[in-house]
């Protein structure tokens, strides 16, 4: 029950129906999708694709290296780490050399705040960085980080919808193992609320959760 009640709240989230809309506040500065709408949004909000308002979209390592024996400072983690609401840093870890960890890290980057999202296998779990620890991912997770006016809060909820899991599900590709991958993931389009208003929905949708989960 408390899965299906955060699922309705985070659908009306992305429709513009969570919190009431403020029609005075000025439409975000992004790219705009004019056609192939996905459904309705509040007329000051606007649809763009994920590419248009990130700084950084970009998968884990396509060749990871073996790893050490012995357990290191540096950790190789994997889809399977992604949990629902933190990141699992004990379980099947692959430990690197400094010199494996820093080519690997050169090419995402991993910095507190970046959105981590689960592409292949089981697609869709997501959530915010927010580690200080020497970290690198395979190739199941993608590395998301927004431009500065866009709460990478609001985008993980809108990943977390089942609408966006649908969607990424429908359309991975695959036999042995399913993925979306990036020339995908670049063309989500989202629904973008003024930034104010991605706050206050934000808001809002934690305040809930944290009542949910009590009951």
């Amino acid at each position: 029950m408390n899965i299906q009640l955060k699922e309705i709240l985070l659908e009306k989230a992305i429709h513009g129906e969570l919190i009431p809309n403020d029609k005075n506040l000025k439409p975000i500065d992004v790219e705009s999708i004019l056609e192939d709408l996905p459904f309705q949004i509040p007329e000051n909000w606007r649809w763009a694709k994920l590419s248009s308002f990130c700084n950084k979209i970009v998968d884990g390592s396509h060749n990871p290296p073996l790893g050490k024996k012995e357990v290191t400072d540096y950790k190789m983690l994997s889809a399977t780490n992604l949990l629902d609401k933190d990141l699992d840093t004990q379980s099947k870890v692959r430990y690197l050399s400094k010199e494996d960890y820093e080519i690997c890290n050169k090419r995402i980057q991993l910095k507190q705040g970046d959105i981590l999202l689960s592409i292949v296998g089981t697609i869709g779990k997501t959530l915010i960085y927010d580690l200080d620890s020497k970290i690198s991912f395979q190739r199941s997770v993608a590395i998301i980080e927004c431009k500065e006016k866009i709460w990478n809060r609001y985008i993980m909820y809108c990943l977390k919808t089942k609408y966006y899991k649908d969607y990424m599900n429908e359309k991975a590709k695959g036999t042995a193992q399913k993925g979306f991958y990036l020339k995908e993931l670049k063309s989500l389009k989202f629904p973008l609320p003024p930034t104010e208003e991605q706050k206050r929905i934000v808001e809002k949708l934690e305040e809930c959760f944290e009542l949910i989960d009590k009951l």
